[in-house]
């Protein structure tokens, strides 16, 4: 999807989050580092990474900035120096990153695993395996929490994944 946005030729400045149990292995990530070459239909493409672009964040930070700034860019709230804890509820974990104002404490942030919502999509899957006797897909599940409100439609019965029975 890059080509299609992006000239034929670019320097790329890399900025990306990663999970903070990854943190402590970040320097791999520089790894990426280099020049990649291909082919889109018949174009070639070069897209250069220097190191020095490469900017890594905790997965948490995006919410940390989101909160601090608005959607133009004008900062409209700041923690000063207070601790805050910044929780990221994921697919598979829950992040919880420490932040002394707004810098980044890998001391204290954890990664919570087997957690996040793929743990609510099994209780559901569970649940509906249970009652109707059919095991529905993860994805489907997925697909009627994000985008259809929660009425999960499964062959020619309306699942309201809403209802308490479907909360872990």
């Amino acid at each position: 999807g890059l080509v299609l946005v992006a000239p034929l030729r670019a320097y790329i400045h890399l900025v990306t989050n990663i999970p903070i149990s990854f943190w402590s292995y970040r320097e791999r990530m520089y790894g990426l580092a280099g020049v990649y070459q291909g082919y889109y239909g018949n174009r070639r493409f070069y897209y250069y990474i220097d190191r020095a672009n490469i900017e890594l964040n905790p997965e948490s930070r995006g919410t940390m900035i989101a909160h601090c700034f608005s959607s133009t860019g004008d900062q409209v709230f700041s923690f000063e120096n207070r601790t805050v804890a910044c929780i990221d509820s994921g697919t598979h974990t829950v992040n919880v990153g420490v932040y002394n104002g707004l810098k980044y404490d890998p001391n204290k942030s954890f990664t919570i695993p087997n957690t996040g919502m793929v743990s609510v999509w099994k209780h559901c899957q569970s649940i509906i395996a249970h009652e109707y006797g059919r095991e529905p897909s993860l994805d489907d599940i997925e697909a009627a929490m994000r985008h259809n409100a929660g009425i999960f439609n499964f062959g020619a019965d309306s699942i309201d994944l809403n209802l308490p029975q479907y909360a872990p």
